[in-house]
């Protein structure tokens, strides 16, 4: 048996590894993560790249973006 944890955006139990901690230490997991970058990419939102977590303004780590984003994404991204 793997440990899991519960997503505090989409309430699904999942796997530890599907999770992303950010250097804030919220957690989340990847497919939330990745389906709020994409909708604040497609808006062109890129200030907008802050932890999930309400109230915490922490910018979101690079590394972490590219990542979480599929490579088109990341192309997307690095253009903005």
């Amino acid at each position: 048996n793997y440990p899991t944890e519960v997503c505090k955006i989409c309430y699904f139990e999942k796997p530890e590894s599907q999770f992303t901690k950010f250097l804030c230490d919220h957690k989340f997991c990847q497919e939330c993560i990745l389906k709020d970058l994409s909708i604040k990419i497609k808006n062109k939102e890129s200030e907008n790249f802050v932890c999930l977590e309400e109230k915490c303004k922490e910018p979101l780590n690079y590394y972490i973006i590219k990542i979480i984003l599929t490579p088109d994404l990341f192309d997307k991204y690095e253009s903005m």
